[in-house]
């Protein structure tokens, strides 16, 4: 292929081994890269040299999956993840545009403070963790330099999000379960999001977009409707706080729902109301 092949860098994780499951069954050329010796994919570890890193030769769409995501990790290390998140990613990202590439960086809510709820995708950035800020000074990097779209997300969940299902089982056989009462997600399918971001590397629009869930929850009112689901008394969800786990403040926002217009308007995708995905199965466990 003259555009080259698309790649996606942490083909090893959740998101990035679903797209790349993803954009071979629709046939694009697309290979993937692995932090893993010996795993599946060209090897490709932020954390290493460079100068390990195997690139294709032509790369038509990039897409940065790769990054240090534990909200914990960041905020005890700052220096070593943002040395990853930030200098190598960026180092990396000039590679690939160098090679052709258009950038497509998976970002986050956490961009945001959380205060408000819905904020825009031409909103400035206002972080309250150390990984929102690692990620808004990529995006800025990025966005600054041209070639590149971001793709910020809120609580990406499997269609078989082990949470849900160990709530599931759990429940059904009459024992309680806790759930935070003061911590708040707007969950949406991993199956939307990697829809979402094939859609971009066609498009390559360029860009902030959102992909959030249509409302916040909070994950005491997602373990009632499990335990619906299953026949279980609501009763059972024993509510618990964030502090009680010993959670910093800036882990619960009090809004993690983004405004989502331009995705709508730009590329004709809506995300599910409510991801029917986390649901179990009616009248049995997940």
């Amino acid at each position: 292929m003259a555009d080259g092949c698309e790649l996606v860098v942490g083909a090893d994780g959740q998101i990035g081994r679903a797209l790349l499951a993803r954009l071979a069954a629709d046939g694009r050329p697309a290979v993937g890269t692995s932090r893993r010796p010996g795993g599946a994919g060209r090897p490709l570890d932020l954390a290493a040299d460079p100068a390990s890193w195997e690139l294709p030769g032509r790369v038509s769409v990039a897409y940065l999956c790769a990054a240090v995501t534990s909200v914990e990790a960041c905020r005890r290390d700052p220096a070593g993840t943002a040395a990853v998140n930030v200098t190598r990613t960026l180092d990396l990202a000039d590679r690939l545009r160098g090679r052709g590439a258009h950038l497509v960086f998976l970002s986050t809510n956490q961009v945001f403070d959380g205060a408000v709820p819905f904020r825009r995708e031409d909103e400035p950035p206002r972080p309250r963790t150390e990984y929102g800020r690692q990620k808004a000074a990529v995006e800025r990097e990025l966005l600054a330099a041209g070639g590149a779209t971001v793709v910020r997300l809120t609580k990406v969940v499997p269609a078989d999000w082990p949470l849900v299902r160990g709530w599931a089982e759990v429940l059904a056989r009459g024992e309680p379960v806790e759930a935070f009462r003061d911590m708040v997600l707007a969950p949406v399918p991993l199956d939307f999001v990697t829809r979402v971001l094939a859609r971009v590397g066609e498009a390559r629009p360029g860009g902030v977009f959102h992909v959030s869930g249509a409302a916040d929850l909070t994950y005491a009112d997602l373990a009632r409707r499990v335990a619906a689901r299953v026949g279980a008394a609501a009763g059972l969800v024993r509510e618990t706080s964030f502090a009680d786990k010993g959670l910093p403040p800036e882990a619960a926002p009090a809004h993690t729902a983004l405004d989502a217009a331009r995705l709508r308007d730009v590329l004709g995708l809506t995300a599910p109301a409510f991801p029917a995905t986390l649901d179990p199965p009616a009248g049995r466990a997940a």
